[in-house]
């Protein structure tokens, strides 16, 4: 479902996942964060270029982050869908777990 606007960005839910889209025109940057409960209550929030790396989908430089412009708002934006579309379908298993507390607070 989605998305919700809230101060700063957007957010998709899922059964059990949000992922935030925030932008921060003070530290010009643009990330997407994925949030799930894996446990006992616990919620690991997880950087998607964090979790893209761990599971096997690439190196970090394929999510970019940076947003100083208005051009390069655009392209973080696309490279972190692209790399969202491809990390879903393990976001969706039973690898979810373990990826996100690899990944929590980093």
């Amino acid at each position: 479902m989605g998305p919700e606007e809230y101060d700063g960005g957007l957010a998709y839910h899922a059964p059990n996942l949000t992922v935030r889209v925030v932008h921060t025109e003070r530290n010009r940057q643009a990330v997407t964060l994925v949030n799930s409960e894996i446990g006992e209550g616990f919620t690991a929030r997880a950087r998607l270029s964090c979790l893209y790396v761990h599971a096997g989908l690439g190196p970090a430089q394929h999510v970019v982050w940076s947003a100083g412009t208005l051009h390069a708002l655009e392209k973080a934006l696309d490279s972190q869908a692209a790399a969202l579309r491809k990390l879903l379908p393990t976001l969706k298993s039973d690898a979810a777990a373990r990826l996100l507390r690899e990944c929590h607070g980093r």
